[in-house]
């Protein structure tokens, strides 16, 4: 069984049988820096991951805030203002990208 960063044999096969390299499926780790003013919304974003609504076809569709909030609260983070917006911000790009 292929680990999170590997791709299974079954698919390394295929790729080859069609002509690919499926070295170029193999998933890099990559470390990123968030500016420290970012940093609150980055951590509340993620802890509000599991408070999506979804759509009829299961994508993100919007965040739930009143669930989010209760995470939030959960963990002691007080998200207002500009963090706020930052998640709100976070959330877009992630229906954008769907």
């Amino acid at each position: 069984m292929a680990g999170e960063n590997q791709t299974s044999k079954e698919v390394c096969d295929d790729i080859a049988f069609f002509g690919g390299d499926p070295k170029q499926m193999e998933q890099e780790e990559t470390d990123f820096f968030i500016h420290p003013d970012n940093w609150l919304a980055f951590v509340a974003f993620n802890a509000a991951q599991t408070q999506w609504v979804l759509d009829n076809k299961g994508r993100k569709f919007a965040l739930n805030y009143q669930n989010a909030e209760i995470a939030w609260q959960k963990l002691n983070m007080n998200v207002e203002g500009d963090d706020f917006r930052k998640v709100q911000h976070l959330e877009r790009c992630v229906r954008e990208s769907v």
